[in-house]
């Protein structure tokens, strides 16, 4: 086995940026006697090394070079200056339906995609058969591909990707499209990859997916990497960089409205009277009451997670029914957790809900209580929380 999957020594890309199209003629025209363009730098100065088996998460805000680097990996665009080396099967997917002929069915893309991989007869069937059954396109599979959606042609393409098992798969927000049944889908198709030693890197802004799946990440930052290494790390500097900004009832009304698993209700309330609060004190306690409801069609079981995150972005801490052995089940139900004394010192923190598949992995919904939790010290303590904990004294001799 190879020491790494993916390699890149000062790997940087740079494009050509003009101010219109008459810029551009007249720098073609002058024969390179006059720049008409300035140079934009999408990535630069990259060293990464990339072990079989591993699980590599890029995160970053919108233009921080995040695409850049996984096109220049998938061999769809080359560096301007560095190298790279991937070594085994490739198989990518950046962009919905890239590399499809929008003019032919969905079966027809499959099967000359598959020849183009080098497969034929009866194992090129075979593996079709697989793709479309992992596609769930049902009599779309023989329709022209200029007549999906983005989400069928989404579907499709990742098919490809996931049912071919390829040495190393790189992909661009796949969890962002499609319905959330597809979603689940694809997050068990990763996990199977994890599980079965093959590497994956891939992008999102998601950071309970960057946590969950990920063994190592890396925060791109105008094109730099920013921050690497552990991706609990990682991604809690991305947050304190970028903060969270999330929509409460639009969140709630999409997950309704889809009749999917969702949260109707989340309240924090005092244990004593259950009378709802937005302020408390260092070391009293907290219940936190939600309320839930599943679709007769969805898993028989999910999981429920809580965290705390101050304003800053810092996520102080987190729990989950899974890491209880705990699990949701039937069609709905209230999930009550308790704090009997709240470690955390004084802040402002938002009180994120996930509501979790089976595993704990795939989230169904991410929702907060109506306002935030204030919590209030009489010390003057430092840090994020108070541990639990006792000094002994003693004298010398």
């Amino acid at each position: 086995m190879p020491d790494f999957a993916v390699e890149t020594q000062g790997l940087g890309k740079a494009y050509r940026l003009y101010n219109g199209g008459l810029s551009r003629a007249a720098e073609l025209a002058s024969l390179g006697r006059w720049c008409g363009h300035r140079q934009f730098w999408a990535l630069r100065d990259l060293d990464l090394s990339v072990r079989p088996g591993t699980v590599l998460g890029v995160c970053g805000a919108n233009g921080a070079g995040k695409s850049t680097l996984l096109r220049l990996l998938a061999g769809t665009t080359s560096p301007t200056v560095g190298r790279y080396r991937v070594r085994g099967r490739v198989m990518s997917l950046l962009e919905l339906g890239l590399g499809f002929d929008a003019s032919l069915t969905g079966r027809e893309n499959l099967r000359h995609h598959l020849i183009l991989l080098g497969y034929a007869g009866p194992d090129a069937a075979r593996r079709l058969d697989a793709v479309a059954d992992f596609a769930e396109l049902g009599s779309f599979i023989d329709e022209p591909l200029r007549t999906y959606s983005a989400g069928m042609a989404m579907r499709l393409g990742f098919s490809v990707a996931a049912t071919l098992e390829p040495d190393v798969l790189i992909i661009d927000e796949v969890f962002a499209v499609g319905d959330v049944a597809f979603q689940k889908k694809c997050v068990d198709r990763i996990r199977s990859f994890k599980e079965g030693g093959r590497t994956v890197v891939f992008c999102t802004h998601s950071i309970y997916d960057l946590r969950q799946f990920c063994d190592e990440a890396i925060w791109l930052a105008d094109g730099r990497v920013r921050e690497r290494g552990d991706p609990t790390y990682v991604s809690g500097e991305y947050m304190t960089y970028m903060r969270t900004r999330v929509d409460v009832a639009s969140a709630n009304a999409a997950a309704q409205a889809d009749d999917l698993p969702h949260v109707t209700s989340v309240r924090l309330r005092r244990p004593e009277g259950g009378a709802d609060v937005s302020e408390l004190a260092t070391g009293e306690s907290l219940e936190i009451e939600v309320v839930w409801r599943k679709p007769e069609s969805h898993a028989p079981e999910l999981n429920l997670g809580v965290g705390f995150v101050r304003e800053d972005g810092i996520v102080c801490l987190g729990v989950g029914t899974h890491f209880q052995g705990l699990c949701l089940r039937g069609a709905g139900g209230v999930a009550t957790l308790s704090l009997p004394e709240l470690p955390l010192l004084a802040g402002r923190y938002l009180v994120a809900v996930w509501l979790l598949d089976e595993s704990g992995t795939h989230r169904f919904q991410e929702t907060f209580p109506p306002h935030p939790l204030v919590v209030r010290a009489t010390t003057s303590e430092v840090g994020v929380f108070r541990p639990r904990h006792s000094w002994r004294l003693s004298q010398p001799g």
